[in-house]
């Protein structure tokens, strides 16, 4: 939209008409409570990857800079995404100095497991901070 439309010709939208919610709890367990995603009725908890629906685009930005944390967001990741053609993109540092986590870290745990594919999308190098990466995941 130009800028220097009148607000009169913007299109009306309030927040009541929005479905805006917030989520927050431990990686592994938040697809519960997540919208989007169901399970079939054979596993109705959801394990071994009995998802269905899903989201065609997630966003992440500096999720994976704790070692430890890395395994149960990349299993979010695969029960979220919509299979097969949903992508994720992934903003964070290449590595986390003092945590130990970054992007390269979260890559070896996807070229681990084979599921998905992994593309660089662009960097940020400022010359004075450390590099930061975003990656593209899709299902192959």
């Amino acid at each position: 939209m130009d800028a220097n439309l009148k607000k009169s010709h913007a299109p009306e939208c309030s927040l009541a008409d929005r479905d805006i919610r917030f989520f927050g709890g431990d990686w592994k367990d938040i697809h519960q409570i997540l919208p989007h995603i169901k399970y079939n009725e054979e596993d109705p908890n959801g394990d071994n990857g009995s998802a269905s629906g899903g989201y065609d685009v997630i966003l992440m930005a500096e999720t994976v800079y704790s070692i430890s944390s890395l395994q149960h967001l990349y299993e979010l990741v695969k029960k979220c995404m919509s299979c097969p053609h949903g992508v994720a993109y992934m903003a964070g540092k290449k590595h986390y100095f003092g945590v130990g986590g970054g992007t390269r870290r979260f890559l070896s745990l996807v070229e681990k497991d084979g599921i998905m594919a992994s593309s660089i999308v662009g960097e940020v190098a400022d010359g004075s901070s450390n590099l930061r990466e975003i990656w593209r995941l899709s299902f192959k």
